[in-house]
C-alpha cells in the first residue's frame, strides 16, 4: 500500500483501486546514485585543449535533444546531487536510559562535526522514531558520503582529537556509548532518484522499506523513477512543508536478515505545515486535484510489498555550513583566470552547480563561451569536479591554495596521449 498526503500535508495510508497513482510517499534520507555518463574525449577537450577553438557538439549550451545528448535538465538535477550513499545505524536505548543517550549523543555530534571539516563524510544527523515498535528502534543515526570507500573506512582519531583541540576522551567516551544504546544494525543505501533538496529546516522525515516481487525489480524501479518522481516533483509544488522525495537501494547490512532491498524517504519543513482549518481544507483540495489528474493502471502492490518503515524527527545534525562540498563551493564561487605560455587565457565563473567557461586569444578577444551543470564531490578527503556536457562529462580534482585553483588535467584519469597525468591549470582569482 502506497503512502499519499492528507490535507495535513502528513502522510496518510490509502489503496486505490480505480486507475490512479498509487505512490509511496514514505520518507528516508538518501539520493540517488545516477552515475554520470562516460567522460567522452570531446568533453575533456573543450575543458583542457581547445582553447580559442570552436567545438559546436560539446560547447552548444542548447544541443539538448536525446540525439544530441542529455537533457540540460538531466544534468541540472546531476549537479545537486547532495550525496550517493547514505548510512544509517538503528539504535536500542535502555528504558529511562533517553536523557544520557542523548548526552552522550551531543558529544558524537562533536566528533562528526570534525569529521566533516576534515572531509571525511558529508554531514550527519540523529532522529527520533515515533513509532518505536513498528520501527524496532527507538533512534536512527545517519551519515552521508560521495562515495562507498568513505562510509567503511575508520575513524581518524588522530586528526579528529587535533580538530578537538585534544579534548577528547576516546576511551571513557567509548565506554559511556556502549552502556547508553545497543546499536541493532547498520545499513548502508545508494541513491537511485529523487526529487527537490534538503533545506536547512527540515526536521521531518518518513521512512518507507520495499521488497521488490521476484523477478520485477526492475519494473518496480521503473515505476517509481517514471511515475512516482513525476508526482512527488508536483507535490512539492502545491505542499510548502514537502521539500525532498527519494529512493534508495540496500547495498550492505549488518543485520541477520534481510527483508527489503528499497528505502523510499520523505523530508518535509514542521514549520510550513497548514495551521488553520482554512490551509488545511485548501491543501486537501489542490492534493485531490493532483490525485484525480494522476491515472495510472499499475497494481502496486503486486510490484512490492511495504516491510516496515514510519515517522521520524531530527534532534540533533551537523550545519550545511560544514558540509565539505558546501565549504567547496563556497571558495570557488567567484571569478578565476588562467593565462597561457601564449598570451591566450580562459576565464572561469562559477555559480553553486553552474559553470562559465571563457576562452579568449591573446588579443583579449573572446573566442568561445559555454555554461554547463557543475558538480563537486570529495571523496577520501580529495575535491573532485564534474563539468556536466550533453554528450558526456568532463572529470578533474582540484585544489584550492593561497588564492590559486589548482586544476589537474584529465590525463591523470585518460590514456588518450592528449593530456599529460601531471598537467595542471592554474587559476588566480579575480574582481567581479
Amino acid at each position: 500500500m502506497q503512502l499519499r498526503e492528507n490535507a495535513c500535508g502528513v502522510a496518510k495510508a490509502r489503496v486505490f483501486h480505480r486507475t490512479k497513482l498509487l505512490l509511496a510517499l514514505i520518507l528516508t534520507a538518501a539520493l540517488p546514485l545516477i552515475v554520470f555518463g562516460p567522460t567522452v574525449t570531446v568533453a575533456a577537450e573543450t575543458e583542457t585543449q581547445t582553447d580559442g577553438k570552436e567545438n559546436k557538439s560539446a560547447a552548444d549550451p542548447n544541443a539538448e535533444s536525446e540525439a544530441q545528448g542529455r537533457p540540460l535538465a538531466m544534468r541540472e538535477k546531476l549537479a545537486k546531487r547532495p550525496y550517493n550513499f547514505i548510512q544509517l545505524s538503528y539504535m536500542s536505548v535502555p528504558e529511562g536510559g533517553e536523557d544520557e543517550y542523548l548526552a552522550v549523543e551531543a558529544e558524537w555530534k562533536k566528533i562528526q562535526e570534525a569529521r566533516c571539516r576534515l572531509g571525511d563524510m558529508l554531514f550527519w544527523g540523529l532522529l527520533k522514531v515515533e513509532n518505536p515498535e513498528r520501527m524496532g528502534c527507538q533512534y536512527v543515526t545517519m551519515q552521508g558520503f560521495n562515495s562507498l570507500d568513505d562510509s567503511r573506512r575508520f575513524l581518524r582519531w588522530g586528526m579528529i582529537r587535533k580538530q578537538l583541540g585534544g579534548e577528547l576522551d576516546q576511551e571513557a567516551l567509548m565506554q559511556r556509548t556502549m552502556a547508553a544504546r545497543e546499536m541493532l544494525y547498520t545499513e548502508t543505501y545508494e541513491i537511485v532518484d529523487f526529487e527537490g533538496s534538503a533545506t536547512p529546516d527540515v526536521d521531518i522525515a518518513r521512512f518507507g522499506y520495499f521488497q521488490p516481487a521476484e523477478g520485477r525489480e526492475q519494473e518496480y524501479v521503473n515505476a517509481e523513477k517514471e511515475l512516482a518522481a513525476p508526482y512527488f516533483r508536483q507535490v512539492m509544488e502545491i505542499n510548502p512543508a514537502f521539500k525532498m522525495w527519494g529512493l534508495t537501494r540496500l547495498v550492505s547490512t549488518t543485520a541477520s536478515s534481510r527483508s527489503h532491498k528499497y528505502r523510499i524517504f520523505h523530508l518535509l519543513e514542521s514549520a510550513k505545515m497548514p495551521s488553520t482549518d482554512e490551509e488545511k481544507a485548501e491543501l486537501g483540495k489542490k492534493v485531490k486535484a493532483l490525485q484525480d489528474q494522476s491515472s495510472d493502471d499499475t497494481k502496486w502492490n503486486e510490484l512490492r510489498k511495504g516491510t516496515g518503515g514510519g515517522p521520524l524527527k531530527w534532534v540533533m545534525k551537523t550545519s550545511l555550513d560544514i558540509n565539505p562540498v558546501n565549504m567547496e563551493w563556497e571558495k570557488l564561487r567567484g571569478v578565476w583566470k588562467h593565462v597561457r605560455p601564449d598570451g591566450s587565457y580562459r576565464i572561469k565563473r562559477i555559480e553553486d552547480h553552474q559553470e562559465t567557461l571563457e576562452l579568449y586569444d591573446a588579443n583579449g578577444e573572446l573566442k568561445n563561451k559555454m555554461s554547463m551543470p557543475m558538480r563537486i564531490e570529495i571523496k577520501d578527503g580529495i575535491s573532485h569536479f564534474y563539468t556536466l556536457y550533453p554528450g558526456g562529462t568532463y572529470h578533474s580534482v582540484y585544489k584550492v591554495h593561497d588564492g590559486k585553483w589548482y586544476e589537474q588535467g584529465g590525463g591523470i584519469f585518460h590514456n588518450n596521449g592528449k593530456s599529460s597525468p601531471d598537467q595542471f591549470l592554474i587559476y588566480d582569482r579575480m574582481e567581479d
